[in-house]
């Protein structure tokens, strides 16, 4: 055993999606790989896990039937001072998400379905590079 990985605290991952299935799925998946996750299905349940988690990311849907979208929800913690890394997923892969997700900040950007492989790998990624300099 590696002493130095027992020292090591769980990263956090907050997941925000509409959809049950998406949130049961990813959270199995990331608690499986030994992380710490909160999920919400709105802005009005992520707000308080932003606040009493701090969570080391966000993973968030687009589209979500609520008052925000997925940017408006950027924005919004963007105006709680909050700088977590974000990735977005969508099932709705459109040509101005692509450009808009790097102007607000998004880390990377994932389309549904994600493989649970891919979205470990992408996580693993947006966790270890620094962030970029606006």
């Amino acid at each position: 055993m590696n002493y130095k990985s027992a020292f090591v605290a769980k990263r956090t991952i907050v997941i925000c999606d509409d959809n049950d299935d998406i949130l049961e799925i990813f959270g199995m998946t990331l608690r499986n790989d030994g992380y710490n996750v909160g999920t919400a299905h709105n802005f009005n349940e992520l707000r308080p896990l932003l606040k009493t988690l701090n969570p080391d990311l966000l993973i968030l849907d687009i589209q979500i039937p609520d008052e925000l979208d997925g940017f408006d929800i950027i924005e919004e913690i963007r105006r709680l001072g909050l700088a977590l890394p974000i990735m977005l997923v969508t099932a709705h892969d459109h040509f101005m998400y692509r450009l808009y997700a790097p102007i607000s900040g998004v880390r990377d950007f994932l389309t549904k379905p994600v493989d649970p492989e891919v979205l470990l790998q992408k996580i693993k990624l947006v966790l270890t590079e620094p962030a970029a300099r606006p």
